[in-house]
């Protein structure tokens, strides 16, 4: 392993603890275009959407409490393991940016700007130790993808929200050039060298997400009338791909001790739950309300299983 590879983990808290935000941030949405669509009460889900508030201010304010130096947090997003995690703060910034410009658009405006301006900087660092070299191919999993994959689709996704559908455009492609960059490295890590630590096995589940995020950016840029967007259709294809590729690994994941790692999963669940609705609204098959209410149902279970898993994780650490 490299000198990088082996550099231990920063003071404070690892930026994981982002993933329990961005994961709310994406059930939050499915519950919100599930309450377009069917009779759940829109109070519900813009509850949901403060809990999500909440949890992200709380770890925020956490994680830099005990990052304490500065200096820590560019050791943080140097991590060649756990750095892109950090992403995951302005991804979370921008939802909900999203969301609250509907009912307060100034606000909501300012919050996905100022969200956008990070991710871009923190995208613009992920490039550059790319290309300074980040250590062992070994080092690299599926959470590379969210500095500037994961969080491109969400910055196109909500500027296009705000108004912003020309920029939006030029997000989305960078994004789409970065994840097919990334994604063929990842598969080549995958495919030649050893497989991945316990610890890293639930980041493969962020290896699907990008079709659905970026599905979902696609169809706030282009707000489609049609099922005929070849666009939205490659996407989709993609989807069902990635998606069925990880039902494929579920055994490998059921051998792998729960972990707040597991949080990897909740917002690529969510994200496609919602990618999925967006396409039954749009086609109106037969049944449509029960599929969107099926969809509405795995997403909360698997963010649900996760989050109650989690507070029983952290019992003993209280106790001691």
């Amino acid at each position: 392993m490299s000198e990088t590879g082996a550099k231990s983990q920063p003071k404070g808290l690892s930026p994981g603890i982002f993933g329990v935000g961005f994961g709310l941030a994406g059930l939050s949405g499915t519950w919100t275009i599930t309450a377009a669509h069917t009779g759940l009460p829109v109070g519900a889900a813009d509850g949901l959407w403060i809990i999500t508030a909440v949890v992200f201010v709380i770890n925020v304010v956490r994680f830099c409490a005990r990052a304490g130096n500065p200096v820590h947090y560019v050791e943080h997003f140097r991590h060649p393991v756990t750095g892109p995690f950090v992403a995951l703060a302005p991804a979370t910034a921008m939802l909900l940016g999203d969301r609250l410009f509907a009912e307060a658009p100034a606000v909501g405006r300012g919050v996905v700007i100022g969200g956008f301006v990070v991710a871009v900087v923190l995208a613009l660092g992920f490039v550059h130790n790319v290309l300074l070299g980040m250590g062992s191919i070994e080092e690299l999993h599926s959470g590379h993808l969210l500095p500037i994959v994961a969080a491109g689709f969400v910055g196109a996704q909500s500027l296009a929200t705000i108004g912003a559908p020309n920029t939006a455009i030029g997000v989305f492609g960078a994004a789409v050039l970065a994840w097919f960059l990334v994604g063929a490295a990842l598969v080549a890590r995958h495919a030649f060298f050893a497989p991945l630590p316990d610890a890293l096995v639930p980041t493969m589940a962020i290896f699907a997400a990008p079709p659905v995020v970026g599905g979902n950016a696609w169809f706030a840029i282009t707000a489609p009338d049609s099922s005929e967007d070849r666009v939205q259709i490659a996407l989709l294809g993609i989807a069902v791909l990635l998606i069925g590729s990880q039902l494929m690994l579920l055994p490998r994941y059921r051998r792998v001790p729960f972990s707040l790692g597991f949080w990897s999963f909740t917002f690529t669940a969510a994200a496609a739950a919602t990618y999925g609705i967006h396409w039954l609204a749009l086609t109106h098959p037969p049944g449509e309300v029960a599929w969107i209410w099926l969809l509405f149902a795995v997403a909360t279970a698997i963010v649900g299983s996760i989050a109650l898993r989690s507070l029983a994780l952290l019992r003993p650490t209280r106790q001691a």
